[in-house]
């Protein structure tokens, strides 16, 4: 006779339990994301964007030399990347997310993979484990919170991919960037919420609000825009059905979990910045480009076109093309997020 465990609200039962339709959609994302990952369609170091660059310099530079500071002497970047504090470099991002993957590199530099041994394979396994593997469990996550719609499993299996492939998610998960864990992290939270929702009895599952606290807090230290989800989270808590209490003590776990990546993210920030604000919103601390010497200057050409004799169907046409190329172009906004096209025709 088996025995039927109860952690927080989730029913386990000890034995062989493998749920196929829940792994199908994070291992299939998995085999399509491996084969291109930057690190391996482009090790050149020269095919590396100043993001990926800088952020894969502060992970070095916080294991082999235990500081923020980039040695600009060994680490080639656009100074656009860099700001500076003093006679310091630091990049321009939050360090969060480069603290985190900082212990994934510490384990690498223990069995000899090094960013001057074995570079590209020490980039891949970052964006693997940094990018490529968050992505993956967005699916699994959405296959979880399907369950509020009663869907069968193949079909939540397809929803879960679906949200990945169809938002735009994936083209993130090939390159080393904050956005992908956010994402990650954000839909974590909202699990969290919906599991804490759906429960019978809300003493058992509240501590999940702990739990969604510290994920988008997390979140919002990584990718500073998802701090929107952190307030938005809030009033979802005073929406439960629950006594007034119990929601009251549900806001303080919420907090709880919240604090300590706000106290990571404050140590990181504070003795850069001076405040809670990173190293983006101080634009006095960014490197001024070189200005060029005044006989290297390119001579300034009067404009010979008047702008007048243009007739204005070439107007109407220059202005329909840029429309075109935001919307289908190579950067536009339906070719990253073709799901759009589905809530367009929904909408109608």
């Amino acid at each position: 006779m088996s025995t039927t465990i109860n952690i927080l609200g989730f029913k386990w039962t000890p034995g062989k339990r493998v749920r196929p339709w829940a792994l199908a959609g994070p291992v299939l994302i998995l085999l399509f994301c491996l084969p291109l990952l930057r690190p391996l369609r482009f090790p050149d170091p020269r095919d590396i964007s100043d993001n990926e660059a800088v952020r894969l310099a502060t992970v070095q530079s916080i294991v082999e030399r235990g500081t923020l500071v980039l040695d600009t002497s060994q680490v080639r970047v656009s100074t656009s990347s860099l700001i500076a504090v003093g006679n310091d470099r630091y990049a321009n991002q939050p360090a969060t997310m480069a603290l985190l993957l900082s212990g994934a590199y510490w384990v690498m530099t223990r069995i000899g993979l090094t960013f001057a041994d074995h570079g590209p394979t020490a980039s891949y396994l970052l964006t693997l484990l940094g990018v490529t593997m968050p992505v993956a469990a967005c699916s699994g996550m959405i296959y979880r919170m399907a369950r509020i719609f009663e869907l069968r499993r193949p079909l939540r299996m397809l929803l879960g991919m679906s949200c990945v492939f169809g938002t735009g998610l994936i083209s993130y998960a090939t390159v080393l960037n904050p956005h992908a864990p956010a994402a990650a992290l954000v839909l974590s939270a909202a699990a969290c919420l919906i599991h804490v929702t759906r429960s019978p009895n809300p003493r058992q599952t509240s501590p999940w609000l702990m739990v969604a606290g510290f994920c988008a807090a997390l979140a919002a230290a990584i990718d500073v825009p998802t701090v929107i989800f952190l307030a938005l989270f809030l009033p979802v808590i005073f929406t439960l059905r629950w006594p007034i209490r119990l929601r009251i003590a549900g806001l303080a776990l919420y907090m709880i979990g919240l604090s300590a990546p706000l106290a990571l993210h404050s140590a990181l920030t504070v003795p850069i910045t001076g405040d809670l604000l990173p190293p983006p919103f101080h634009t006095e601390l960014f490197i001024a480009p070189p200005v060029p010497a005044a006989s290297t200057l390119p001579p300034v050409v009067e404009d010979e076109v008047d702008t007048f004799s243009v007739s204005i169907w070439q107007r109407v046409g220059e202005e329909i093309g840029r429309c075109l190329m935001a919307l289908i172009g190579e950067h536009g906004l339906v070719s990253h997020f073709p799901i759009l096209i589905l809530g367009v025709i929904g909408v109608a």
